[in-house]
């Protein structure tokens, strides 16, 4: 059964709860069990809830500001701004996120994209 919007929407909201209070434990509960991550950043795609456990493990942490996000179907994009808890706000580096749902309510795939330019100027200045 397809999820609604609404239900969609309730996901959405504690998935950033979780980000921002560093709760990578309950974060991980919204993926499935096969799950694919994908993010810029990284070299690999993460295959599997227990692989994207232990890759959660070095999450630094961070303060996530959503600036939009799209519903459509089983789809959801985000559009954030990111940063450490140390760095000024307006170093804060741009990212979005795509995820798609599979009829349990779980993240079945994930695709995170960094504006690596962003995140470079953050990080050097």
């Amino acid at each position: 059964m397809e999820l609604t919007r609404e239900e969609i929407t309730t996901i959405y909201k504690n998935f950033w709860e979780c980000i921002n209070s560093g709760n990578w434990n309950e974060w991980l509960d919204y993926f499935s069990e096969s799950c694919t991550f994908t993010n810029s950043a990284m070299t690999e795609v993460i295959k599997g809830r227990d692989s994207l456990e232990e890759l959660a493990k070095t999450f630094p942490s961070v303060i996530n500001n959503p600036d939009w996000f799209v519903i459509d179907g089983p789809r959801l994009v985000v559009s954030w701004m990111e940063r450490t808890p140390e760095m000024p706000e307006e170093l804060a580096y741009h990212g979005v996120s795509s995820f798609l749902f599979d009829s349990d309510g779980k993240i079945a795939e994930y695709v995170g994209t960094f504006n690596m330019e962003d995140v470079a100027r953050a990080f050097s200045g």
